[in-house]
């Protein structure tokens, strides 16, 4: 295991800044996703961690050892990539000890590790079959046990199940996840998907534009998202956003029929700012302000809804099944304690 710390990573090709002075510390033993929009450096920002990218500027350390000028394989790092890379004309057997193999390890001890990987990745009845025999997550399942038989201190993922269907991607994300914590090892994980970021890291980088916009546990970006990108990207359904005037004294926000509590806000003058609202946090009952109900979609799980309301498109989500037709007037009320409001002009959260 190891502790991974980045301190003003940046990378550079020519004029172009993908990488904006990146600061982190990745703890012994955890799991930190790297998640984030496609064109957001997530993935270079790994393949720097590994070796595989020159950094421009700042320094990698992996358990106080600054590795900037050390080779990829003297990191004592496992990366699984997307693709399985696999040799179609090599057994599973073949494939998980060919880093062993060429590392001249004893045939003994080359057994006994792949033996015991393939017994915890559930690929014990597929060692003497070939990668063409093999579903995708037996494939990456093989790729992982390639990775796990160095003994590792990380392992890197970058974006392992995007060539799943989503149904395996479920379980394979739970299989990693019981992995990684059988383990213990120190992983890095990146991927676009943020429900995936937010089911499968002990905490979330959000990167945006080449910096990292928030860290944390996923309830804390969750429920206190910094700045606007943040809270659109992270949650599903998406949070409604609309612009609110916030009263001299911010007692209320409103606009339209819309009329907010705002206990946090302190202003001198009214000031028009970004409210933004989880859909779970929207409720239809008896009371509120009307809308007219303009999409109903139903999981069987909960039912969302999309309500007009003084032209806003409002986005609710029930946790129970209701009844809803299109064109139906009802009336919402909003959780006053679960909205967010935002700088309009910078986008940052304006109480933290």
């Amino acid at each position: 295991m190891a502790r991974i710390a980045l301190r003003d990573v940046s990378k550079s090709y020519g004029s172009v800044n993908v990488i904006k002075n990146v600061s982190l510390d990745i703890g012994d033993g955890e799991l930190l996703v790297l998640v984030g929009p496609s064109g957001c450096g997530k993935s270079t920002l790994l393949r720097m961690i590994a070796g595989l990218e020159e950094i421009t500027g700042g320094t990698i350390a992996i358990d106080g050892v600054v590795v900037n000028d050390i080779e990829p394989q003297r990191r004592d790092i496992a990366m699984v990539f997307q693709s399985y890379a696999l040799y179609p004309h090599k057994t599973v057997y073949e494939n998980i000890t060919f880093g062993l193999k060429m590392r001249g390890m004893p045939k003994a001890e080359m057994r006994q590790r792949a033996e015991s990987a393939a017994a915890t990745l559930g690929l014990v009845q597929y060692l003497d079959r070939y990668p063409r025999q093999l579903s995708g997550g037996q494939r990456q399942r093989v790729a992982m046990g390639r990775a796990l038989v160095r003994e590792p201190k990380a392992f890197l993922f970058d974006e392992p199940l995007s060539n799943l269907d989503a149904q395996l991607r479920v379980q394979m994300r739970m299989d990693i996840r019981e992995l990684q914590q059988q383990l213990g090892v120190t992983s890095v994980y990146v991927t676009h998907d943020q429900i995936e970021a937010m089911t499968l890291g002990d905490r979330i980088a959000v990167m945006h534009g080449g910096h990292v916009a928030q860290i944390g546990t996923p309830l804390d970006i969750y429920d206190r998202p910094a700045n606007l990108f943040v809270a659109t990207f992270i949650g599903s359904p998406a949070i409604n956003l609309i612009d609110v005037t916030v009263a001299a004294g911010g007692k209320t926000a409103s606009t339209g029929d819309i009329v907010l509590a705002v206990p946090q806000l302190d202003l001198a003058e009214a000031q028009v700012v970004v409210a933004g609202i989880r859909p779970e946090a929207i409720r239809i009952s008896k009371t509120g302000f009307a809308g007219r109900v303009e999409l109903v979609e139903q999981t069987g799980l909960d039912t969302l809804a999309v309500v007009s309301v003084g032209g806003h498109s409002l986005r609710v989500l029930a946790r129970e099944r209701v009844q809803l037709a299109r064109g139906e007037v009802v009336h919402l009320e909003i959780d006053p304690e679960k909205v967010h409001f935002f700088d309009k002009g910078t986008g940052n959260r304006l109480v933290l």
